[in-house]
This record gives structure tokens, C-alpha cells and sequence, in this order.
């Protein structure tokens, strides 16, 4: 298997494995490391999003584009935190600005 697809393996497998949540205050999404990290570490996950080609992240819906964003926002955090949808939205934004820029 290419280097190249097995990052684009773990980038979907980061994706699958977001969780959502809604309250009354809104939803948002988050992660469990001990879902993944017998296969990919915090680190590996956060650097593979970080890493990825900023114009290819408009490749992704708004939805698939939320999901790195949430992982990325809880990089270094308590386990029990959980990102809101706007949190998210917020840092998909600052993405495709940043996709834009010469």
C-alpha cells in the first residue's frame, strides 16, 4: 500500500470515528482515544490533519471538513472535553482562508 493512501486511510479513519453530541445549549463532537489510539496515537492524528494540503481541505463537505476540526481542537486536552459545532465552523473558516492566500 502507498504512503499516500495509508494517510488517507487514517485521515477517513479519524473522520469515522468522531462522536456527536446534542444538548439544549447546541451539539458538537469529539473523540475517544481509546476508540483509536491502539491504531493511530494523538500525535500521528494531529499531524496527519495538520499536514494536509490546505487546498485540498475544500475537497471535503462541510460536515467531513468539521470532523479534523474537532480532532484538532481537542489535541492536548481532557478526554471528556467536547468542541461545539461553532467551535468547529470557526476553525473550517479559518481553513479555507487560509486555502486562499497566496
Amino acid at each position: 500500500m502507498s504512503r499516500k493512501l495509508r494517510k488517507r486511510n487514517k485521515f477517513q479513519f479519524i473522520c469515522a470515528l468522531a462522536g456527536k453530541w446534542n444538548g439544549t445549549n447546541g451539539g458538537g463532537g469529539g473523540y475517544n482515544s481509546k476508540c483509536y489510539s491502539k491504531y493511530i496515537s494523538n500525535d500521528e492524528g494531529h499531524d496527519l490533519i495538520q499536514n494536509l494540503d490546505k487546498k485540498k481541505r475544500n475537497d471535503f463537505t462541510e460536515l467531513e471538513q468539521k470532523k479534523p476540526a474537532s480532532f484538532t481542537l481537542n489535541y492536548h486536552k481532557d478526554e471528556m472535553d467536547s468542541i461545539t459545532e461553532p467551535e468547529a465552523l470557526k476553525l473550517v473558516a479559518e481553513w479555507k482562508s487560509e486555502s486562499t492566500k497566496k
